[in-house]
C-alpha cells in the first residue's frame, strides 16, 4: 500500500487488500486498485473515493468522477463512518485544557479520553 491513509481510509485500504487488490492510495481518486494475473498483467482496476457520511464531492473530485465514469472504468465513492459531534460543559473543557497543559496530546486524544471517562456525550448527526 502506498501513501498516508486517514482513519476512516485505512479500513476501506484493508478490506480491499483482503479481497486481493493492490491498494494505492493516489489522492485523485483516494484509491487505486489493481488486480493482476499469475504473470503479474493488470487484468482489473478500480478507483475509489472515500467521504465521511454526508460529505460531498469537491468540485474537482467531481471532475475526477465524471473523467472516469465517461470512460466506462469502475468508479465510486465510499461513504464511511458517521458524522458525530461530541458535547461537553464548560467545566469539562477546562479540565481537558488543563490535561493538555499538563500532557501535550491532541485535541482528539482528549476527546477520546473525555468520552471514555463518562464527561462527555457522543451525538450522531
Amino acid at each position: 500500500m502506498s501513501g498516508k491513509l486517514t482513519a476512516s481510509e485505512r479500513p476501506v485500504a484493508d478490506r480491499y487488500a483482503s479481497e486481493g487488490w493492490e491498494v494505492y492510495h493516489t489522492g485523485a481518486p483516494d484509491f487505486l486498485l489493481v488486480k493482476r494475473d499469475n504473470g503479474g498483467d493488470i487484468v482489473q482496476v478500480a478507483f475509489r473515493e472515500i467521504k465521511s457520511a454526508g460529505d460531498q464531492l469537491e468540485p474537482s473530485q467531481a471532475v475526477w468522477r465524471d473523467a472516469l465514469l465517461s470512460l466506462k472504468l469502475d468508479y465510486s465513492v465510499e461513504e464511511v463512518g458517521a458524522r458525530t459531534t461530541v458535547e461537553f460543559d464548560d467545566d469539562v473543557w477546562e479540565e481537558l485544557v488543563k490535561r493538555r497543559a499538563e500532557h501535550p496530546v491532541s485535541i482528539r486524544r482528549l476527546m477520546n479520553e473525555a468520552l471514555r471517562d463518562g464527561l462527555a456525550a457522543r451525538r450522531e448527526c
